[in-house]
């Protein structure tokens, strides 16, 4: 396996009580497959498949969360995925001990599936009508915490239109996670990229 060590920092930047439970899922992640590449992508540890995103798991004030990109097709045997019908994602939910993590081979397993998955050719999708897709790109929400995701689902089409074209246009990698920052802070608060300006 590739290694990054912007992972190592990550880790070391996390609350205490997270670090044994993201050094514990990194540790079954390297285990998974040699072939998987780890990497920082949204300012969180991801890992890919032949370029292909697997997983990835962050860490935040109060829970970690272990997840995977394509998680509405794995069988999910053992039920332990939350799916979010709107981007395809799924996670563990909010992990805050190591004893909320299933088996190792468990997570294996799905790591197994999720990367056999990603290997096969790519349906075509029917033309959804959604206000997500700009310029025949998607928007990548799966970066989102539950509670801000749902925050933004409670904006009007136009203010969601206003935060993705924001963060879409950004020229640079570093301006774009930048604005995603300021995108999740306003979230928290329930407002708009233009709350200043809207009575």
């Amino acid at each position: 396996m590739q290694f990054d060590t912007r992972v190592d920092h990550f880790i070391e930047q996390a609350e205490v009580f997270a670090k044994p439970i993201l050094e514990e899922l990194r540790k079954i992640i390297r285990g998974s497959d040699p072939n998987l590449v780890e990497t920082i992508k949204w300012n969180f540890p991801c890992y890919t498949y032949n370029g292909k995103l697997i997983c990835s798991f962050s860490a935040f004030k109060k829970h970690c969360s272990f997840g995977f990109w394509q998680a509405h097709l794995l069988a999910d045997s053992k039920g332990i995925l939350e799916t979010a019908q709107r981007t395809g994602m799924g996670n563990l939910g909010k992990l805050t001990q190591l004893d909320d993590l299933p088996a190792p081979e468990v997570i294996k397993a799905y790591i197994h599936e999720a990367i056999e998955i990603s290997q096969l050719p790519s349906p075509k999708k029917p033309k959804a009508k959604s206000s997500f897709t700009l310029k025949g790109k998607d928007f990548p929400l799966y970066f989102l915490e539950q509670s801000s995701s749902d925050a933004f689902d409670l904006l009007s089409a136009s203010q969601r239109k206003d935060y993705i074209c924001w963060i879409e246009e950004a020229k640079t990698e570093f301006t774009k996670n930048r604005r995603i920052t300021i995108m999740l802070d306003n979230l928290k608060e329930g407002k708009s990229l233009n709350w200043k300006y809207e009575k």
